[in-house]
């Protein structure tokens, strides 16, 4: 079996057979929900719909017969109760089919080869995750998605609705400019004007569009873009179900994108210092990059665009998903920093091409033991005397000073993503997860650089390939429910 049932954490070996007992100890009965991992490596949602005892088992082990919701009987898989690939869930029935209707939404889009998110600058979950898609079901919620239409088409058509919701809020639909629908009105319009004008497209070229699959969402619309964000107000004339869970889609994108514009007006972003070491190789010329870098309230890649004095650009790219530095005329890129997808540009100290930055939180003074023996070059570009410490030849010991570093760094990181996440208390209650697993804090705030702290499988894949690196692959398993799923974040019911 597959991450994660390899370890998400270095535990005794008391609390390991501790696990393996609970595990064959416990007993299935008909009609309990549980996540179970399918033959294609997904954790889904599931209910058990026959137990026998098995042929093979000891201590009273069990077979249980798992239905995953959505799906027909043909996809129906034969677990051992002690299996680690099996565990009781704490979803209801309806999480559940919740839960594999986005997975399947998000399979049939991605099937279709319409890879929105890659080219966005929205989030990468639609419908948003406190949205019901059961009225998306034809009959009962252990009918197959196979039958199922409308679940389809609100895939299909994600950009049409997504950009709908973002112009309900003028500086929306003026920060998020890719994707948008072009006209030659739209394309010469100035300002806000451009939001109109768009609105004006939509209602005349793409809401037709949407009625014509059974989409007749037209005066609500209207409304949300008039102010009204009332859920029964919007949904009160609509005919059917699907309908309505499709103007809820809609108004749930536009509470989190207002809420986020809020956020930037509010608190804003802090500037990023970055720090550029001399590298001693004379071949190698400055890219002088140090500087500090101010959010200049643009996104590129559903993440903000930093700007320096110099003219060079901290953004987000999206093809190969990391963050660079370029140049602000040509857009050519000076410097690549490692693979990471975090909302912040990933701090510390990054190497491309024998060139070495460090990226912080705007202060002036470069981070300890930095230069490890080379000239340390701060955002003014002057050069620092060597200290004691930068002559060092190796990297600096572990010390309390650098654990506090890490904290404070950690702690600012996470106000940063609270402050962006509707769900009050989500982010501090996935790093209280991970701490109570473990994990130090230096390990946590490397997976927050690197996929941000938002998603909570995520992060722990993030984790235990940092372990496999460190340790040789050398793992220990672990059962499928030891993942909170109430974390796991929106639409994330597979393994990645």
């Amino acid at each position: 079996l597959n991450w994660p049932l390899a370890t998400l954490e270095k535990i005794p070996r008391y609390e390991l057979e501790a696990m393996e007992k609970e595990r064959k100890a416990r007993r299935f009965s008909q009609g309990d929900q549980v996540m179970c991992w399918d033959q294609r490596g997904s954790l889904l949602p599931g209910e058990v719909c026959e137990v026998k005892e098995s042929k093979g088992g000891e201590r009273g082990a069990q077979e249980v017969r798992v239905r995953f919701h959505c799906w027909d009987r043909a996809q129906d898989l034969w677990v051992e109760s002690d299996s680690p690939r099996i565990s009781p869930s704490k979803l209801t029935k309806k999480e559940g089919v919740n839960r594999t209707l986005r997975h399947l939404m998000k399979s049939h889009r991605d099937a279709k080869h319409n890879r929105f998110s890659k080219i966005s600058s929205d989030d990468y979950a639609w419908p948003p995750e406190n949205v019901d898609l059961q009225p998306f079901l034809i009959g009962k919620p252990d009918d197959d998605y196979s039958a199922n239409k409308m679940g389809r088409k609100i895939m299909d058509k994600e950009m049409h609705l997504r950009r709908i919701s973002q112009l309900a809020d003028v500086r929306v639909g003026s920060r998020i400019q890719a994707p948008r629908f072009s006209s030659p009105r739209c394309d010469s319009a100035e300002g806000d004007q451009k939001v109109f004008e768009e609105r004006n497209y939509i209602m005349s070229e793409e809401i037709p569009k949407l009625e014509e699959l059974g989409i007749n969402i037209m005066e609500s619309v209207l409304m949300l873009w008039d102010g009204e964000t009332d859920e029964v107000k919007l949904t009160r004339n609509l005919a059917t179900e699907g309908e309505k869970v499709v103007m809820r889609s809609i108004l749930e994108s536009t509470k989190t994108h207002i809420h986020r514009q809020d956020a930037l007006e509010k608190k804003g972003l802090p500037d990023v210092l970055v720090t550029e070491y001399e590298n001693g190789d004379e071949r190698l010329q400055a890219l002088n990059v140090a500087g500090l870098y101010k959010f200049k309230q643009k996104f590129k890649g559903a993440r903000p665009v930093f700007e320096a004095e110099h003219g060079k650009l901290l953004q987000f790219n999206k093809g190969p998903e990391r963050w660079e530095i370029v140049d602000g005329s040509t857009l050519a890129v000076v410097f690549r920093m490692p693979d990471t997808v975090g909302f912040i540009p990933p701090l510390g100290e990054h190497k491309f091409r024998g060139h070495r930055i460090n990226c912080s939180f705007g202060s002036s003074s470069p981070p300890r033991g930095g230069g490890r023996g080379n000239e340390v070059k701060t955002g003014n570009g002057r050069n620092s005397e060597k200290s004691e410490d930068s002559k060092s030849t190796s990297p600096p010991s572990s010390s309390t000073n650098h654990e506090s570093s890490d904290i404070e760094t950690l702690e600012q990181l996470i106000g940063i993503y609270s402050s962006f996440c509707p769900q009050e208390g989500k982010v501090a209650t996935i790093i209280a997860k991970l701490r109570d697993m473990g994990f130090l804090d230096k390990q946590i705030l490397k997976a927050v650089n690197t996929v941000g702290c938002l998603n909570l499988i995520q992060m722990m894949r993030c984790l235990v390939n940092a372990d496999e690196e460190e340790d040789g692959g050398v793992h220990i398993p672990i059962d499928a429910g030891r993942l909170p799923p109430d974390l796991l974040g929106p639409g994330e019911c597979r393994s990645q």
